[in-house]
């Protein structure tokens, strides 16, 4: 905070007013609608993470795709707020996602020193479906992009510093500080890390002893994450291991990977066959469009001659921020195939550094020039044609248990029982069960599960009688996962128990009592 306040101190003040205004826009466009859409899978994980114990939570995210911070901030943040409804939770990614605005546009004055462009960045930031959509779903994404732009304003920060000759201990310890944060949030943001590494230490190869204070620095932030990395690394090998072989996603080609991150960033998380003929046309052409802004940067600023200065020459720094971590996903899409769709939003933290290139290169054409409108009305309606799709077309809807779990609360019982196959449905029942006045969730709740996969076996049957003799069980089949589990436990209940209900809720649940 000091550094920005210290920043508008040096001059751009002038920024303060529209900087304030674009993240107003910003904050009503990410706090709308927030519970009109279902929870998803990944949503009903991040639910059932963080309303288990903390030392349990820990233990099922080393089985996780994803580090712990996001998942302990969420449970700190409902027991503040003494719920898990979709409402309260996914305010908290909000409130992750909306200061990113304003810190682009700081970010981007002091890389340029032109107001312009840093109006612009935060603009395209602030009106950015793919970052609207991820600032308000129930996941770590917009977190970890707020943490890579406050990595990145610690290194410029730092950058300048070291060219100055100006005291850098308190700034070291900044980069190292938010990239250790950033890298207890999400695992593939290492790649970022991996880039400010190359950036600063191919500008201070003329300073060893700056370079000592790097790799001094790099040393500091991996004795940060060791503890975890030690823990979780064995369990997170097998569970990719399981997940690649499981779920057999084909890697994708360099073509048809940079295509569909050029598409998310510029129409956001929207399957093109879900829009209208011309909503396709506008993704496309803002794609199209942002290619010539870019290309004026091709001419780029002389490096400075005596450090790393990413004042002198922003688009080196905007490039690898963009390119180093987009090449190394790539690679390592080959090795494990895992892309599920919307796998792009694993390189969200890379999008702002996307943006400010573009509103760099939309600056760099002469003020007068018809390019500038040219490149730029595209851009915004693609933004546009994404955020009405965002706000009007349902997702998830043969996946919503809203309708399951209002028949089971109105028509269950205290002796009932739910039979919940996937941690995913506890998350759900604990986001969208009423609340007692004592604060408990109104029965039946299923009871916790694993992660690890799920077969039939005597514990399970024991668990399945049991609940049998104390009353009606209630089971939500998920029919369209492709397990056969689902199958053998109604096979038993027919000769077990009478069917007292049997009910489609789309083509993928079946609730059967």
């Amino acid at each position: 905070m000091t550094g920005l306040r210290q920043a508008f101190a040096r001059g751009f003040g002038g920024l303060r007013g529209p900087l304030v205004a674009v993240t107003l826009v910003a904050f009503c466009l990410r706090a709308l609608r927030l519970e009109w859409q279902p929870l998803w899978w990944d949503e009903g994980y991040s639910v059932f993470f963080a309303t288990e114990p903390l030392a349990k939570m820990l233990a099922l995210t080393a089985q996780d795709i994803h580090p712990p911070l996001y998942y302990a901030l969420l449970h700190l943040w409902t027991l503040l707020l003494g719920s898990a409804r979709p409402g309260v939770i996914r305010l908290l990614s909000v409130y992750a996602g909306v200061p990113a605005v304003p810190l682009l546009g700081v970010l981007a004055y002091m890389l340029t020193r032109r107001r312009g462009v840093a109006v612009l960045a935060a603009c395209l930031l602030a009106l950015n479906p793919l970052h609207v959509y991820y600032s308000q779903e129930v996941r770590m994404y917009s977190l970890a992009l707020l943490l890579g732009l406050a990595s990145t304003y610690a290194l410029v920060k730092l950058a300048a510093a070291l060219d100055a000759g100006a005291p850098v201990r308190g700034k070291w310890v900044a980069w190292i500080v938010f990239n250790a944060l950033l890298l207890y949030t999400l695992y593939y943001a290492a790649f970022l890390v991996v880039a400010q590494f190359i950036w600063l230490g191919i500008g201070l190869r003329r300073k060893p002893s700056a370079l000592l204070a790097l790799l001094a620095a790099t040393g500091a932030m991996a004795l940060l994450c060791l503890p975890w990395w030690l823990f979780a690394v064995p369990k997170l090998a097998a569970y990719v291991s399981d997940k690649v072989q499981s779920d057999q996603d084909v890697s994708l080609g360099p073509l048809a990977y940079s295509v569909r991150h050029l598409l998310a960033f510029s129409i956001g998380q929207m399957r093109l066959d879900n829009l209208a003929l011309p909503a396709r046309a506008f993704a496309y052409v803002g794609v199209i469009a942002a290619l010539p802004a870019l290309l004026t940067l091709r001419k780029a600023a002389r490096r400075h001659p005596q450090g790393p200065s990413a004042i002198n020459d922003a688009p080196s720094l905007l490039w690898t921020l963009v390119l180093v971590p987009s090449l190394l996903a790539f690679l390592l899409n080959l090795r494990f195939p895992f892309f599920p769709e919307g796998g792009e939003r694993l390189l969200l933290f890379v999008l702002p550094y996307y943006l400010l290139l573009i509103s760099l290169g939309i600056f760099n054409l002469r003020s007068r020039s018809l390019w500038r409108p040219a490149l730029l009305t595209p851009l915004l309606a693609a933004g546009v044609v994404g955020l009405a799709a965002f706000f009007t077309v349902p997702r998830y809807v043969e996946d919503d248990y809203r309708p399951i779990i209002a028949q089971v609360m109105q028509q269950g019982g205290d002796d009932d029982s739910v039979l919940a196959l996937f941690p995913w449905q506890v998350g759900y029942w604990r986001a969208y069960s009423p609340m007692q006045i004592d604060g408990r969730l109104l029965s039946p709740q299923p009871a916790p599960v694993g992660q690890g996969a799920l077969v039939w076996s005597s514990p399970m049957q024991d668990a399945i009688d049991a609940a049998l003799r104390r009353g009606v069980l209630w089971f939500p089949e998920p029919v369209s996962l492709g397990s056969t589990l689902p199958a053998q436990i109604e096979a038993y209940l027919q000769d077990a128990a009478l069917n007292v209900e049997n009910r489609w809720h789309g083509a993928a649940t079946r609730l059967t009592a």
